[in-house]
């Protein structure tokens, strides 16, 4: 028996709460009219159940290197359909963009508590890149995505619309 304080039980607590999260996630899509991306996703819900079957009982192994390079081969499906960031992208906009950088910021730290837990290097939770190209071929709004440039940028575009709204 180890305390609820032990890294393995939080590595636990957190790989739960990006599952609720994900749940969240994958609702607001199919509400939204994104199931095909939503039943894309859904398989890493599934993945993460298992993998807080693996922090719970030590030794016990389900996740194999297949499920990690099937969903590093999804990503790179997806974001060779993108075109390259020139910018960060805020968390807002709309409600699902919201949701999904919710769920990234969660699987990094559900990431970082695996490695304590474990006492090792080994894979993470195996969602954060898949998480964060949910920009994937334009089917969430992207007219609602916030970026964020450099602040001489951003004082720039103000300035520039600023004048614009003057001469018009």
């Amino acid at each position: 028996r180890i305390a609820k304080q032990h890294p393995r039980i939080e590595a636990m607590g957190d790989v739960d709460e990006l599952n609720s999260q994900l749940g969240m996630l994958l609702a607001e899509m199919n509400e939204q009219g994104l199931s095909e991306l939503a039943e894309a996703l859904q398989p890493v819900q599934h993945r993460l159940f298992d993998l807080g079957g693996e922090l719970a009982i030590p030794g016990y192994v389900t996740l194999g290197e297949q499920d990690s390079n099937d969903l590093e081969n999804l990503i790179d499906d997806w974001n060779g359909e993108l075109e390259p960031l020139r910018d960060f992208i805020l968390p807002g906009g709309s409600r699902i963009i919201a949701q999904a950088h919710l769920a990234r910021s969660l699987c990094r730290r559900a990431e970082r508590r695996l490695r304590r837990g474990r006492g090792d290097e080994r894979r993470g939770c195996g969602g954060r890149r898949e998480l964060g190209a949910h920009r994937h071929g334009g089917d969430l709004p992207r007219r609602d995505e916030q970026l964020h440039g450099p602040r001489r940028r951003r004082l720039r575009r103000l300035r520039d619309r600023r004048i614009h709204e003057r001469l018009h």
